[in-house]
């Protein structure tokens, strides 16, 4: 019997399958039944797609993204419900389709996907952009405005929220950048009205070619499910960019929401969500330049699965969730 994922991943029975353990050099150590190794179908399956494990497909024995198709009974890279789960999927592909490189480029291509061209914003623009910014300052008497430790952030934080403890749910509003100004003096009212502890926005105009350009953030999920509806009634007209990577919230795809990890995702630094998105892809791929674009997507997608990332609805699942 087949085992299913929370999110649609399906992996084959393995019980009956041969496996071979593969040394440091890459060369067979062993080859292995399924029921002597005492681990689950799912932990099998991460070992076989990062290359600890090799599975047996017809004639020969395969690994990595070639494996997918032993290990998946039915992955399927789905074009998705709504136009961010249609920009996910497509980061995924694009990703899948760059040359042969180094982890860390797949990571920036995955992050900065569905960016806009740069242009340079005249010093009218700017001055026009620093003074949208006073004017939510000053709109928002209850929060304390101050610029995020890189500088690349406006923010403003609610005085009850620890400097330190800022909170995981975010609700992401992406506008083109014609509507930002706009947007973000809505998003301000919506945010003081509910108390919303944090907001922020890109300080320079120039950014607002991103498309996580304007982000909330909420204390729990009931909180961020109600701010995402208040700001999708009050941006009706809004014309669209959209957040890849992010689940999303209204018919348009203006608004979008995430969850942040938590400290059960061990890094070396802090990640949001769409980092940690970015650099699971470009793991999962690492230097294996192997299958088509096709079959690498789809590797990307029951890769992510396993670990509990479910990159196209932009949400966690359990990891490596399977049921007979």
């Amino acid at each position: 019997m087949s085992s299913a994922g929370a999110a649609g991943l399906v992996l084959r029975d393995l019980a009956s399958v041969r496996l071979r353990s593969r040394g440091r050099t890459g060369a067979v150590a062993a080859t292995v039944p399924r029921d002597a190794l005492p681990l689950s179908d799912a932990d099998v399956a991460v070992l076989i797609c990062d290359g600890a494990l090799a599975v047996r497909d017809g004639r020969r024995y395969v690994t990595g993204v070639l494996a997918a198709g032993a290990l998946f009974a039915d992955v399927r890279l789905p074009a998705g419900d709504g136009l961010l789960a249609g920009l996910s999927a497509r980061g995924v592909h694009y990703v899948a389709g760059l040359p042969r490189g180094r982890a860390a480029g797949y990571a920036r291509a995955a992050y900065a996907f569905h960016r806009l061209p740069r242009r340079a914003p005249s010093e009218a623009e700017v001055a026009s952009y620093g003074v949208a910014l006073e004017a939510v300052s000053g709109r928002l008497p209850g929060y304390t405005p101050e610029l995020s430790a890189d500088g690349y952030w406006q923010r403003w934080r609610h005085r009850r929220l620890d400097a330190h403890a800022w909170p995981r749910h975010k609700v992401y509003v992406s506008p083109l950048p014609c509507d930002l100004v706009e947007v973000l003096g809505a998003m301000a009212r919506v945010c003081e009205s509910l108390e919303v502890p944090a907001l922020k926005v890109v300080r320079y105009p120039g950014e607002a070619v991103r498309a996580d350009k304007l982000v909330a953030y909420c204390d729990d999920d009931a909180a961020a499910a109600r701010l995402a509806r208040e700001v999708s009634a009050a941006l009706t007209g809004a014309r669209v960019h959209g957040v890849p990577f992010a689940g999303q919230v209204d018919p348009s795809g203006l608004v979008g929401r995430a969850v942040d990890p938590g400290p059960e995702w061990v890094t070396a630094e802090p990640l949001s969500w769409r980092r940690l998105v970015a650099r699971r892809i470009a793991r999962s791929l690492g230097t294996d330049a192997r299958g088509s674009v096709a079959e690498r997507a789809r590797f990307v997608y029951g890769r992510l699965l396993l670990d509990g990332i479910d990159p196209i609805a932009g949400r966690f699942t359990a990891p490596g969730a399977v049921a007979g």
